[in-house]
């Protein structure tokens, strides 16, 4: 799940920095860990997924699934790196896509 996160906020800051090349580049690793995050089953790995959207949402409490502390976890990180409101849109966006496809599976 962080490696969908980190390059998918990484490019707005390529792209604000006007690097087209490092914004691509972040999107294409963005791209590739959402191939493979769409393609696991794993509990903690939705746990975690909606635990980082509820965070890029401004949810105070954590969804069905998700404990205070992966909540608090995913806080603190996107806090860490500085992740202004369009980086958490541009996650959310991408952690919602991924959500869908895969209830559209189960």
């Amino acid at each position: 799940v962080m490696n969908v996160v980190m390059p998918t906020a990484t490019s707005m800051v390529h792209h604000r920095d006007g690097d087209s090349n490092m914004a691509e580049s972040a999107r294409l690793t963005a791209r590739r860990a959402t191939a493979l995050v769409s393609n696991v089953e794993v509990g903690q790995v939705r746990a975690d997924m909606l635990a980082v959207l509820a965070v890029c949402e401004s949810a105070t409490l954590p969804p069905p699934g998700v404990t205070e502390e992966r909540l608090e976890f995913w806080s603190v990180f996107c806090d860490r790196w500085n992740y202004d409101e369009i980086q958490r849109v541009m996650i959310a966006t991408v952690l919602k896509a991924l959500l869908e496809a895969g209830e559209e599976d189960a």
